[in-house]
């Protein structure tokens, strides 16, 4: 059984419908950003953050299963590219769609 549900955004990709723990960690990373794009640059700054907090997040073991499905959903080996892997989740939550109901 699949943990997340895919949509098709405005521009035709196929994103991921955004949970309540995506939407928890878009916000918490907000203020993160902006030292990072004042350091580096705008460009990437908010993928950056979440990517950070993802790698925190994982530490906690009670995080671990609903994170374990997400790093999946990236398609990258975990056992290789777990840096890696946590940045494509971090674009996957960028990226993901709100579906109103």
């Amino acid at each position: 059984m699949e943990t997340f549900e895919k949509a098709i955004n405005e521009h035709g990709e196929l994103v991921l419908k955004r949970t309540p723990n995506m939407q928890s960690i878009m916000t918490w990373c907000y203020n993160t950003m902006i030292p990072i794009a004042v350091v580096h640059g705008f460009d990437g700054a908010y993928e950056k953050a979440i990517s950070e907090y993802l790698v925190k997040l994982y530490g906690n073991k009670r995080n671990r299963p609903w994170l374990d499905e997400l790093l999946k959903e990236t398609g990258v080996d975990t056992e290789k590219f777990m840096s890696h892997a946590f940045q494509k989740a971090a674009n996957l939550i960028f990226k993901s769609k709100i579906v109103k109901k």
